[in-house]
């Protein structure tokens, strides 16, 4: 679900509390014992903030593939001519 999906706040809310869990667990690291004992207010606090983390590592890991085409694109420029035929 979280892998190649985008993660939205009110999607998160409405996954059943096993699959919120799994959230906390992958991007929190938040052990799975301490999970389930979350209570409402403190669930909804850190699935927010999972939201959140998630947003911020989908925008980095864009970033570097941005990075790495233009890497690649300048790579390719500056090949010898004897080299690109």
């Amino acid at each position: 679900m979280i892998q190649n999906e985008k993660l939205e706040e009110a999607d998160v809310l409405k996954l059943d509390k096993q699959e919120q869990n799994w959230v906390l667990l992958t991007i929190l690291q938040l052990p799975w014992k301490d999970s389930v004992e979350l209570n409402d207010e403190d669930r909804v606090f850190l699935l927010k903030k999972a939201v959140d983390v998630k947003k911020f590592i989908d925008a980095q890991q864009q970033q570097q593939q941005q990075q790495q085409q233009q890497q690649q694109g300048a790579e390719v420029q500056h090949e010898p001519a004897e080299l690109a035929s």
